[in-house]
């Protein structure tokens, strides 16, 4: 396991940060669903797929900490002061989440959105309230504090996303991404940067994937009203009885590629028919189980690149749990669960705390405790 170093990091300098692998490269194959529970809370998670290791790391926003928006040509946007705490991931040492929950229990996080994503320009008006889309997720997560208000202030103007470029060797160009955000009791929208415009929709089964726009995958959905979770009745044609030949021909049609169409169809359907959890711990790992679904194998989905083929994996599978407040998260190289919670970060911080998540998974003999194999973060 790695030493847990603290790093505070100053968001004023973000301008000249603006770089990472993450948002350099295409990360096309994340997917997003939601559990619920029975007291009528819900939790959720997603994973996050990219086409080269990514020093992913821990981070914690603390109340209070102050923020500018970057726009084009190293520009100054919208300056704010964090009213929640917020926790989750970053893409590696930079000072800002690309997935998270607050302690208000708002969670959520970007997707890649490629060929889809359309960001106005920036006006001496909108300068001002403006971030870049990879800033997005941390002005959500640090100043509001329910799925309501956050998109009161997307509908009213309160935010806009400029067209911000990345430039890190011989790629760059805006990152196209949209949002998810969920509340405690799992009500979910999503948010599109369309034409221009920021577009809030209600995201009634709470999934989440890739290109195209929401709406479509929702229509989408209908060319798959056939299927069923329990199995049918056996057909006859005339004199022959035709029996299923195995357990899940209900389910027969099911897409099963990683294409982000396949993968909304399939968290719709799993999540939607998963039972109703108990407590807080079965609906983690219903969760878990549920996006096991969409771990990417390594050398099965590949990209050409200027150096020969790049393949996309799961670098990591994270589980929000807004009531609990706990982070879950698990890497591609530790399969142990661990977890975040906001006391286990520096308390005094008044900038954003990294830490660098455990990579190395411990195998624990049989009857032995697994103590420090959950990769939790260490205090």
């Amino acid at each position: 396991m790695r030493t847990a170093v603290f790093a505070i990091v100053s968001f004023g300098v973000l301008s000249a940060l603006v770089t990472t692998a993450l948002l350099g490269q295409e990360a096309e194959a994340c997917t997003g669903l939601r559990v619920h529970l029975k007291d009528g809370t819900a939790v959720h998670g997603r994973t996050l797929e990219f086409g080269a290791p990514l020093d992913s790391q821990a981070i914690l926003v603390p109340k209070g900490a102050a923020y500018t928006g970057t726009l084009p040509e190293n520009g100054k946007g919208l300056q704010w002061t964090a009213r929640y705490a917020a926790m989750g991931m970053s893409p590696g040492p930079y000072p800002f989440l690309v997935d998270g929950l607050n302690d208000a229990g708002l969670g959520g996080g970007l997707f890649y959105f490629p060929g889809c994503a359309s960001y106005a320009a920036v006006t001496a008006e909108s300068a001002t309230r403006s971030v870049a889309p990879h800033e997005f997720v941390t002005w959500a997560l640090t100043t509001m504090g329910s799925v309501s208000e956050l998109r009161s202030a997307v509908q009213t103007g309160a935010v806009a996303i400029a067209p911000t470029p990345i430039t890190l060797g011989e790629i760059s160009g805006v990152q196209p991404v949209h949002f998810v955000f969920y509340d405690k009791d799992g009500t979910s929208i999503v948010i599109e940067p369309t034409n221009g415009t920021l577009v809030v929709h209600d995201n009634p089964l709470g999934v989440l994937t890739n290109t195209p726009e929401f709406d479509w995958h929702m229509k989408n959905l209908h060319a798959y009203s056939n299927l069923a979770t329990v199995q049918g009745a056996p057909l006859t044609l005339d004199s022959v009885r035709l029996e299923p030949w195995g357990q899940g021909a209900s389910l027969h049609g099911l897409p099963g590629d990683f294409t982000p169409a396949s993968r909304f169809v399939r968290a719709a359907i799993f999540s939607a028919s998963a039972p109703v959890s108990e407590s807080r711990e079965d609906a983690v790992m219903q969760a878990f189980h549920l996006l096991n679904n969409f771990d990417l194998p390594n050398g099965s989905c590949g990209s050409p690149t200027p150096n020969g083929v790049a393949f996309d994996i799961t670098e990591w599978t994270v589980v929000r749990d807004p009531v609990a407040m706990r982070y879950y998260f698990r890497t591609r190289e530790n399969q142990g669960i661990g977890y975040m919670e906001f006391g286990m970060f520096d308390p005094m911080a008044t900038a954003a705390v990294l830490k660098p998540l455990p990579m190395k998974q411990v195998f624990t003999p049989f009857g032995g405790t697994a103590a420090t194999a959950s990769g939790s973060v260490a205090r």
